[in-house]
Order: structure tokens, then C-alpha cells, then sequence
């Protein structure tokens, strides 16, 4: 196999990143969470100055999470909104929500051993059994990276290459085929903060993820 492991300690950071941003799109978002997110993006300003998000999330209201959560309500589940915008990646590539990507995606799952309701959000999140949700298709990657990452630390380092690649070829088929749309779309509804923040974030994951660990590059272990 040809491939090589991106360095340890960005793909790490890609984990944590794709969970950082699963995280807001599948759960309210509370005080504490807006108050993270303030946090993350004063980090984040000095590590990517040229980028939108870090500055949207450093300016995240955490006093307003009552009209934050209505946004996110408005935005992800109530298709009468004005501003609902349907997160689940058939709608934009099929067209429809009743449709073969959802079954297909739900198949990667579980080869992968991913199990969505195992996640941390709440009972109604993993009551709409949409695994093409862009949540749990982030949550999906930040998963895949970790594993491979556990896998290098026990010496199985084929293994980990392995599921690097499952990690680039399911961005290449299924997120990155739809997320920078979705961003683009998100930034243009949102009205918070915290919601153009993920927008941009979305935007940001969609175009470098590929950059990253693109096996066309060379990239030192």
C-alpha cells in the first residue's frame, strides 16, 4: 500500500475539529456550548488568521442561547421556517429525502463498526434515523481518524492507513460531495454568530480536509 499517514498530530486535530463541528449540529446549543465555542474560536484566530470561523465563534453570544436555540430549531427541524434548511445530504444530491443515499451511507456505518445512537445527543436526534444527517457524517470521519489513530499507537499501522483511506474516500463520495453547498447555504440563512461560524467551519472542513490527506501528496509520517 502506498499510502502514508498524515501526521499524527493533524489528524488528531482533524478529529477533534470534525467533532467540534458534529457536535454543534447535533445538539441545542446551550450556555455552555456557546461559551465553548467562544473559547475555541479565540484559540483557533491565532492558528487560522485568514478564516472566517474562528472570528464568528470568538463572537458567539453565550447570554442569548434562548434565541440561539430557537435559530437552530428554525435552521435544522421545522421545514415550515422560513430559514430550515434540511441537513441530510439527499435533499441536495438527489433531490428528495426518501432516497438510496441514506441506505448506502448507513451501510458504511455499520462495516465501520459506527453507531450513531451511541453518540451523545439527545433521544429525538437518534430517533430521525437519517445516518446522511452532515452531524453525523462529520461525527463519522472524527470517529474513523480517531480509530486510525489508536491503531498507530498499537503498532498496526496498516490498519491505520486503512481507515485514513476509508476517511478520504468517504469524504471524496458523500460530504465533499455536498458540504461546501450546505455551508454556503448556512451562511447565507444564519442570522447568529454561532450558526455563520459552523457555516464557515463546514466551508473550511469541505475544502481542506481533501488538501490534507489528498494520498497525492506528499506528507511525512
Amino acid at each position: 500500500m502506498n499510502t502514508r499517514l498524515v501526521n499524527r498530530e493533524e489528524r488528531k486535530a482533524w478529529a477533534i475539529l470534525l467533532d467540534f463541528a458534529a457536535d454543534l449540529y447535533l445538539n441545542e446549543p446551550n450556555r455552555e456550548r456557546l461559551a465553548n465555542c467562544q473559547a475555541v474560536g479565540q484559540q483557533l484566530i491565532g492558528v487560522f488568521p485568514n478564516e472566517t470561523f474562528p472570528k464568528m465563534f470568538a463572537l458567539a453570544e453565550a447570554k442569548s442561547d434562548a434565541e440561539t436555540l430557537q435559530e437552530y430549531f428554525d435552521l435544522f427541524f421545522v421545514p415550515v421556517s422560513d430559514s430550515y434548511l434540511p441537513p441530510f445530504e439527499a435533499a441536495y444530491r438527489e433531490k428528495q429525502l426518501t432516497a438510496k443515499l441514506p441506505v448506502l451511507i448507513d451501510q458504511l456505518y455499520t462495516e465501520a463498526g459506527f453507531a450513531p445512537q451511541k453518540l451523545r445527543i439527545p433521544a429525538y436526534m437518534r430517533s430521525i434515523s437519517r445516518p446522511d444527517h452532515i452531524g453525523l457524517e462529520m461525527a463519522f470521519l472524527a470517529c474513523i481518524l480517531t480509530s486510525s489513530l489508536s491503531l498507530e499507537t498499537d503498532g498496526a499501522l496498516e490498519q491505520a492507513k486503512i481507515l485514513q483511506e476509508t476517511a478520504l474516500s468517504f469524504h471524496s463520495m458523500y460530504l465533499g460531495k455536498w458540504a461546501s453547498l450546505f455551508g454556503k447555504k448556512l451562511l447565507e440563512t444564519a442570522d447568529s454568530h454561532l450558526y455563520k461560524g459552523l457555516a464557515s467551519l463546514t466551508q473550511f472542513i469541505d475544502r481542506e480536509f481533501i488538501r490534507t490527506f489528498d494520498n497525492k501528496k506528499t506528507i511525512k509520517n
